[in-house]
């Protein structure tokens, strides 16, 4: 329905009959965003808007919202200073230019889109950036396209009149001048395109305004007015006050505060979400976000903060974002941080800072944020002049996807303010190579000499859909099994028949046999740390004694395993050769690729030796297999044993292998720290997909990031389920919280609690080091995990026994995947059994010296490395 809109007390003629032309113009809103912007022009303030218009529509209608764009697909932005305001406050003068240019088609779908904008004020629409677009893109096809007509047609008439000498109205000219200028891109001008179309708009116009005006003018004095109004543009030199001309001469000066340069560098960098709590240290730049098209997440904590942007970039490769305040905000960043670093995830933290007057004065918030993050980042910039807030922001993002790791860019308070001429730097994106070619030609040296090499595929290799295609093709040309290291089963496909399985802490028995008997170990992507080579199920299984040839990007993650390790009053052995053998500095994709193309092509087949000798290849596959089927045999015994059953109580193997029937294939996971997660390394999915899909808690493994992860995850990739493993530690710790930020932010995420009532990895410890002597461990009061769960508005499922547990997940996943996807939480009550010594190289039996304390003397291990408190 039209807008009605009633003109009161003019006095100026043009300004009534512009006020008409865009009544004429019946689309909602269309006229009033027009005399919106009069408006402002004539009064400069409410006080000249209230004597210009009255109407039915309500001051907080999106027609009444700026007139201007408040969205952008291009690069090119319009400057905030002329989206969050009237552009003609400061340029009264411009009124009827201003007033025609607004009463366009544009201004309509700019109505419209008010309407339809995820982000614009006044909405609750959380529409996804990617529908946002498409709905954006069909009302500019939808607009378009008439006025497309409606030109050609008018021009064809116009040509008729005049060739014929025929007479018509103004009133078929100006609209015809009106659908032209249809065309005319708003000041955002968002492309060559755009440009060419805006100069050939104008020289048409004034083709025919020139050709008609002896006969015009004489004929109507209105028409001066028109002609006047279009073709003041024309003249920049004079006219310097028109917002067409000087936006574009604004953008190509590149004229901004240091906010409009730091966002627009975020835009350059592709960010679409950054993760925190809103802080009055960078709300400047923040207030820019919505028209940016970065939508903000905000968190319950900003610890989560980072594993949600920690979550997002493992499983989308790109850069995870986040923000907060300064001193108590961002120090919460640093236990997730650190995880970051050893997880090499490209993170990039921004952390606001006191202001550059206050430093050392003790004032409000004020710390030393460069000191802290130093050992845990791969690259600070501190922005010590507010001109290269643009420059150190693009390099943080740069170091943090070239070399793999998070990055903080430090901006005090004060230098989000001022104006500066910036340019805003391109993303550099740097090329690798598969390594050095003696190293190359070492490494086929010795897989050519193998009779038994493995290939042990890392987080370097599950990071992205192509290096895990890239490893499944090597590992097929050369017919070699393929063990995954802990917790990165998504490197390579389970059901893979060259996957022995996952080794270390919870894992494959049968996949530390295959190492243990590998000649040649080819270590891609992987620092192979200590840690990780522990004995497990009472096999020490590294195998000593092989040449090792280890791939990584990261030359400083190159030989760092270690022969021994002091702990306690004795020394754990690891590796007697801790030397790498062969190291190659290179993309373990591309390392992949190459020596694929060498040992298919002809060459290297002739070439190739013991490796792909069909004896060798027969051997150690059908080891391999018979490997395989006797951990599969194992492991059914120890999830079937119902000796450590209990009534109410499932036991936890038995979940997690229900867990793992009930999951889709395509689901991402993430995989708290504790006992209980570790022994999920046996239970894990097939990962048949081929992408990115498991996240751990890797070296650092800290309590509680799991759920962070997985709705980081899910936002960037909403096609999948989402689902994260927590023991009830680790729930309540960090976890529980966020339900309501999934929520809020419309992010439905799945959670399955494994409540066993116990910090399990510390208590095993207790077990088997301190003959059950149990304390700080035991968690003997929790709330109903489920009910908590709905009162936050979530689904909750509780199971107590085993056959419980498969319906429940389905029921959970699917909650989340329906159209009006909602987070969930399974909670599963467990029995209290623990799975093998999580670091029994940690430890040591204690002996004490203080009579006093000798009655805590323990001399051997626990005999069944269980609890008594079952």
């Amino acid at each position: 329905m039209a807008t009605n809109v009633i003109l009161r007390g003019m006095s100026m003629k043009p300004l009534g009959m512009m006020a008409k032309w865009s009544a004429f113009y019946p689309v909602s809103g269309a006229g009033l965003c027009c005399m919106r912007t009069a408006a402002a022009g004539w009064g400069g303030n409410d006080v000249g808007r209230s004597r210009l218009f009255s109407t039915t529509t309500p001051q907080n209608h999106p027609s009444m919202m700026n007139v201007m764009p408040t969205t952008s697909l291009s690069p090119s932005r319009c400057p905030p200073q002329y989206l969050n305001k009237p552009i003609m406050q400061q340029q009264s003068r411009g009124i009827a230019t201003v007033g025609l240019w607004a009463a366009r088609p544009y201004a309509a779908f700019d109505a419209a889109r008010a309407l339809l904008d995820p982000l614009s004020p006044g909405t609750t629409s959380r529409r996804s950036p990617a529908s946002h677009h498409f709905v954006i893109q069909i009302g500019q096809v939808a607009l378009t396209v008439p006025a497309v007509l409606g030109v050609g047609y008018l021009a064809l008439q116009l040509g008729q009149k005049m060739s014929s000498g025929g007479a018509f109205q103004h009133n078929y000219f100006m609209l015809f001048l009106y659908l032209v200028m249809s065309f005319a891109p708003t000041p955002c001008f968002q492309n060559l395109f755009a440009d060419l179309l805006f100069v050939a708009t104008w020289l048409t116009v004034t083709y025919f305004a020139f050709s008609l005006l002896p006969e015009l003018v004489l004929k109507d004095h209105v028409f001066t007015f028109y002609l006047l109004a279009f073709l003041l543009p024309i003249f920049p030199l004079a006219f310097s006050f028109m917002p067409i001309i000087n936006t574009r001469s604004y953008l190509m000066l590149g004229v901004m505060t240091p906010s409009e340069a730091f966002v627009e560098t975020l835009i350059k960098q592709d960010v679409k979400y950054i993760f925190g709590i809103a802080g009055s240290a960078f709300m400047d730049a923040l207030d820019l976000f919505p028209i940016a098209g970065i939508r903000y997440i905000s968190v319950q904590h900003e610890q989560n903060a980072v594993h949600m942007a920690d979550g997002y970039a493992r499983i989308s490769g790109r850069h995870g974002v986040c923000a907060a305040q300064n001193g108590p905000g961002i120090t919460n960043f640093v236990t997730a941080l650190q995880g970051c670093y050893w997880s090499h995830s490209p993170v990039v933290v921004i952390t606001p800072d006191h202001s550059s007057m206050q430093t050392g004065t003790g004032g409000f918030q004020e710390c030393n944020q460069l000191r802290i993050f130093e050992s845990m980042v791969k690259y600070q910039g501190h922005v010590n002049n507010p001109k290269r807030v643009a420059e150190i922001t693009a390099r943080a993002f740069d170091v943090a996807l070239n070399d793999k790791g998070p990055t903080q860019v430090n901006v005090p308070r004060d230098y989000w303010y001022g104006k500066y001429d910036f340019t805003i730097p391109d993303p550099i994106r740097i090329e690798r190579g598969p390594g050095g070619p003696q190293s190359i030609e070492r490494a086929k040296g010795l897989l050519m000499g193998a009779k038994n090499p493995v290939i042990m595929v890392g987080g370097g290799v599950a990071s992205s859909k192509e290096n895990i295609e890239a490893a499944v093709k090597f590992a097929e040309a050369v017919q070699c099994p393929v063990v995954t290291t802990y917790l990165h089963g998504d490197a390579f496909p389970q059901n893979h028949p060259l996957c022995a399985g996952i080794l270390s802490y919870g894992g494959s028995l049968g996949a530390m046999k295959v190492a243990k008997d590998a000649d040649v170990v080819l270590a891609l992507g992987t620092r192979i740390n200590p840690y990780m080579k522990n004995p497990q199920y009472g096999l020490d299984w590294w195998p000593k004694d092989a040449k090792l040839i280890q791939v990584d990007i990261d030359s400083r993650r190159l030989g760092l395993t270690s022969d021994e390790m002091a702990t306690g009053h004795t020394r754990v052995s690891f590796c007697r050769s801790g030397r790498v053998t062969v190291p190659v500095n290179g993309d373990v994709r591309l390392f992949m690729e190459e020596l694929t193309r060498y040992f298919t092509s002809p060459e290297g087949k002739r070439a190739a030796g013991q490796l792909l000798d069909l004896k060798n290849i027969n051997s150690r596959l059908s080891r391999a297999r018979a490997y395989a089927t006797e951990w599969e045999t194992r492991l059914k015994a120890l999830t079937d044993d119902m000796k450590l059953c209990q009534p109410g109580r499932v036991r936890p193997r038995q979940a997690l292998a229900a867990v793992r029937r009930a999951l889709p294939d395509d689901t991402m996971m993430s995989v708290d720290t504790g006992n209980l997660s570790a022994l999920s390394s046996s239970y894990m999915p097939e990962f048949v997909t081929r992408e990115p899909s498991l996240i751990g808690p890797g070296m650092w493994a800290s309590c509680g990031p799991a759920f962070g992860e997985m709705i980081g995850a899910k936002l960037a990739r909403p096609d999948r389920p989402a689902v994260a493993y927590h023991g009830d530690g680790s729930w309540m710790m960090n976890g529980i919280n966020e339900i309501v930020t999934c929520i809020r932010e419309e992010i439905p995420t799945t959670a399955i609690v494994f409540n066993n009532r116990q910090w399990g990895a510390e208590k095993s410890n207790q077990v088997n080091f301190f003959g059950d002597r149990y304390l700080g461990t035991n968690l003997d009061y929790h709330p109903d995990y489920a009910e908590v769960a709905k009162a936050f508005g979530a689904v909750g499922l509780r199971c107590t026994h085993a056959d419980e547990v498969s319906d429940a997940v389905k029921a959970a996943v699917d909650a989340q995947m329906n159209d009006d996807g909602k987070t969930s939480i399974v909670e599963i009550v467990c029995t209290r059994e623990l799975g093998d010594p999580f670091r029994r190289d940690a430890m040591a039996l204690p002996t004490r010296y203080l009579d006093k304390y000798k009655s805590t003397n323990v001399d051997k291990y626990s005999p069944t490395g269980q609890p008594t408190d079952m």
